[in-house]
C-alpha cells in the first residue's frame, strides 16, 4: 500500500482560503452589480487554480501513487455530483457548461495513471496541454456565454476541451502539474527553500507578459474572474501565486494555528455543494444586484454560516458516524 509522506496543515490551510475566495466569486456573479471591482476580480481568480493544482497533487503525495480504484471512485463521485448540480440547482443538461466538479473528476484518474510514468513524461504531458491551449483558442475559437458571441445550443466536445467554464485546455494541464508537485514533494525539507523564489520568477514572468500583451478581461455571463478565456499570461501568474501561497502558509502553520482555514479545506466538497445550493435555490432568487457595501455583508454571513457548517459536520460527524456502526453492529448480532 502507499506510504503517506508526512502531510502539513498548511495544504488544508491553503485549500480553505481558496473557499473563502471561492465564495466571492461565485456569489459576485449573481448578486453584485456590475461592474466588479478589480481588486474583486482578482481576489476571487486564484480558487480555481489552487483547487486544480491542488487535486491533482494529493494524487501523488505519497511515496507510490494512489490507489486507481479510489482516484476512479472519487472520480464516479465528482461526475455525480457534477451532473447532479446542474439537473437540480441549474435546471440544465450535464456537460451544457462544463464545470469545475467534471473538470476535477476527469483529472484525477489521469493524474494518477500519469503519477506512473516517469517523471519527465508526467511534466511533458501536462506542460503540452497547457501550451497548446492558446493555438486551440484560434484554431477553434473561445466564444459561447461570452456577450456577443454564438449561444448554444454548441457542440458538447467544444466545452469539454475548449470553452466550458473549466475546459480540459488547459485546466486538466493545471491538474497534471498539480501531480508532479506532490511527486516532488513540495514542503519537504530538500525542497521548500526553493517555493518561494520559483512562485516569484513565476509571478514576474507573467506580470511582464500581461504589461506586454495585456489578454482581454471579460465578465462572462455575470462572473467576472480573470480567466474567461484562460491566457498564458494569467496561468502563469496563477501557478507562480500558489507555489508562493503553499510556502507563505507552510510558514504561518509553523507559527500560528490555522485551523480555522483547515477545518474549511477538509470539508471543501460539502462546502462547494452546499454553496452552489445555497447561491442557486436562495441569493440567487432574492439578492440579485446588490451594491458593494450590502454584497461584502451577504458574503460575510454566507462565509460564517458555511465555517459553521463544516466545523459542525467535523466536530460532530465521527462520533454520529461511530455510533451508527456501534448500532447496526448490535443489531446484526
Amino acid at each position: 500500500p502507499p506510504v503517506a509522506r508526512p502531510r502539513s496543515h498548511a495544504i488544508d490551510a491553503l485549500r480553505g482560503a481558496a473557499i473563502v475566495t471561492m465564495f466571492a466569486a461565485n456569489l459576485a456573479g449573481p448578486c453584485l452589480m456590475p461592474p466588479h471591482p478589480l481588486w474583486l476580480r482578482i481576489y476571487g481568480s486564484f480558487a480555481a487554480p489552487t483547487f486544480v493544482l491542488l487535486a491533482g497533487m494529493m494524487t501523488s503525495l505519497s511515496s507510490q501513487p494512489a490507489p486507481m480504484h479510489r482516484l476512479l471512485k472519487r472520480s464516479a463521485l465528482l461526475l455525480l455530483l457534477a451532473a447532479s448540480i446542474d439537473l437540480l440547482c441549474w435546471g440544465i443538461d450535464p456537460f451544457e457548461t462544463f464545470d469545475v466538479l467534471y473538470l476535477l473528476g476527469l483529472a484525477l484518474p489521469l493524474a494518477g495513471l500519469c503519477s506512473r510514468l516517469e517523471l519527465r513524461a508526467h511534466v511533458l504531458i501536462a506542460t503540452v496541454i497547457v501550451l497548446v491551449t492558446p493555438w486551440l483558442h484560434r484554431a477553434v475559437g473561445y466564444g459561447p456565454l461570452l456577450p456577443d458571441h454564438l449561444a448554444y445550443p454548441w457542440p458538447a466536445w467544444r466545452r469539454l476541451l475548449v470553452d466550458g467554464w473549466f475546459p480540459v485546455f488547459p485546466w486538466l494541464g493545471f491538474a497534471l502539474l498539480g501531480g508532479v508537485l506532490g511527486r516532488l514533494n513540495p514542503l519537504s525539507e530538500a525542497r521548500r527553500p526553493w517555493l518561494v523564489p520559483l512562485g516569484v520568477g513565476l509571478m514576474a514572468i507573467g506580470v511582464a507578459a500581461w504589461w506586454l500583451a495585456p489578454p482581454p478581461i471579460v465578465t462572462r455571463d455575470g462572473y467576472s474572474e480573470l480567466f474567461y478565456p484562460p491566457s498564458p499570461q494569467y496561468l502563469t501568474v496563477a501557478l507562480g501565486s500558489v507555489l508562493l501561497m503553499l510556502a507563505l502558509f507552510d510558514k504561518l502553520e509553523r507559527r500560528f494555528s490555522l485551523a480555522w482555514l483547515v477545518v474549511l479545506g477538509r470539508s471543501s466538497l460539502l462546502l462547494y455543494v452546499t454553496h452552489v445550493a445555497l447561491i442557486a435555490f436562495v441569493l440567487d432568487e432574492w439578492f440579485e444586484g446588490q451594491t458593494l457595501p450590502a454584497f461584502l455583508a451577504l458574503y460575510a454571513v454566507m462565509g460564517l454560516s458555511l465555517w459553521a457548517l463544516a466545523w459542525a459536520t467535523q466536530r460532530y460527524g465521527h462520533p454520529l458516524k461511530a455510533l451508527r456502526e456501534r448500532l447496526v453492529s448490535a443489531v446484526r448480532a
